[in-house]
């Protein structure tokens, strides 16, 4: 599957929709993302940084870890 497919938003909300954004595919992604075996984030990279899709789907990841961490 590919992150660019998906509306995904900046943040480190689990789910962005909550707080009045317009559209948030997270919570899709996620759900596929929980039933697989392994996680692969495949990224170009440019000037040693990233993309910024990636850094889109490392942020969200850590907004789940954090509200994990909080139960």
């Amino acid at each position: 599957m590919r992150p660019v497919d998906f509306d995904l938003l900046v943040g480190v909300l689990p789910n962005i929709e909550e707080y009045d954004a317009d559209k948030d595919d997270w919570l899709q992604l996620y759900k596929k993302i929980i039933d697989a075996d392994i996680l692969i984030l495949g990224t170009p990279i440019w000037l040693v940084e990233r993309s910024s899709i990636a850094s889109k789907v490392i942020e969200r990841l850590y907004a789940i870890n954090l509200a994990l961490k909080d139960l």
